[in-house]
């Protein structure tokens, strides 16, 4: 079964059959993965409760073989789904998907930042090691300051 709408509405069938009445689907959490599921099921009425990871993590080290697992990691997911009953179950609105959007642009935006900043930190520890300590406190144009003439006063070098 593909990972797609076709699929998607395939797997709906199947579920429907096993259980008629209601169905409650905890689905790990990793969006650039499962996104179109999850949003698949909620455009189709179904209870979706989105699984963190991180969360999932400790339940999964008990079966885990080398390399990945889908069954262990599904196991994992119903399992802390079962035994963590009032965990918010997702939303499927205007406001929901454009915010989760946002923090998510939020999130990689600040790993990007401090990519950089660590980058840099290391390059000047690498040029003057008694600079290092100033790229912490890049926020204040003192430093800044004194870290641009600082490293203008070095001997050039392709650093």
């Amino acid at each position: 079964m593909q990972a797609r709408d076709h699929g998607h509405v395939q797997l709906l069938i199947w579920a429907r059959k096993l259980a008629p009445e209601q169905r409650v689907w905890a689905v790990e959490d990793v969006r650039h993965v499962a996104g179109g599921l999850v949003r698949d099921l909620l455009a189709a009425g179904e209870i979706v409760i989105p699984m963190p990871p991180n969360r999932t993590a400790g339940e999964r080290r008990g079966g885990r073989e080398r390399g990945k697992s889908d069954p262990i990691d599904a196991l994992a997911t119903a399992r802390l789904a079962l035994r963590e009953p009032d965990l918010p179950t997702a939303r499927l609105d205007e406001q929901t998907r454009p915010i989760r959007l946002l923090v998510d642009h939020r999130e990689a935006l600040v790993a990007e930042r401090t990519r950089l900043i660590n980058r840099l930190l290391w390059l000047v520890h690498d040029l003057d090691p008694d600079l290092a300590a100033a790229v912490t406190k890049l926020k204040q144009i003192t430093t800044r300051r004194k870290l641009t003439a600082r490293l203008q006063a070095l001997p050039a070098t392709t650093a």
